[in-house]
């Protein structure tokens, strides 16, 4: 425990904020736990079509499977 204490301390940039390198360590820490979960970012699905999937013309052709 006292080893995470000292990275903890000096991935701090002010006392409070983290620095980059905290940050980068807690996303890394956080991304390992949601993937573990089947929560990854690749592994889930959308619930909206992508920006450029929509039909600029008719938008509603796209949104006709979406149930809300």
């Amino acid at each position: 425990m006292k080893g995470a204490f000292l990275l903890f301390a000096f991935s701090v940039s002010d006392g409070l904020h983290l620095s980059e390198d905290g940050n980068r360590f807690v996303f890394g820490k956080l991304q390992n736990v949601l993937d573990d979960q089947g929560l990854s970012s690749e592994a889930m699905e959308w619930d909206f079509p992508q920006h450029s999937e929509i039909n600029a013309d008719d938008p509603s052709k796209t949104f006709t499977n979406i149930i809300l």
